[in-house]
């Protein structure tokens, strides 16, 4: 049985596909942000993209929080003016 370290699992890396499930969003929504420079840090090998569990979580957590969804409406109505 192979073990991982905390170093191993921070530095793997995730194809577009398994980021996207990882994230619980859909592929096609994770490559908009991409193109919109939104999404988490990548990177490019050959035709490939590929994310670090790092750059995943991080991106994660530099998303705003909400206690309410009325928190967030305000938030985008506010944005839109």
């Amino acid at each position: 049985m192979e073990t991982h370290t905390q170093e191993d699992i921070e530095q793997q890396l995730y194809s577009s596909k398994d980021a996207a499930k990882y994230l619980g969003i859909n592929e096609n929504l994770l490559r908009k942000y991409r193109l919109k420079g939104i999404g988490p840090i990548f990177t490019k090998r050959g035709t490939g993209i590929s994310y670090k569990r790092t750059a995943l979580d991080n991106w994660i957590d530099s998303l705003p929080e909400y206690q309410s969804t009325a928190e967030y409406k305000e938030e985008k109505r506010v944005e839109a003016k």
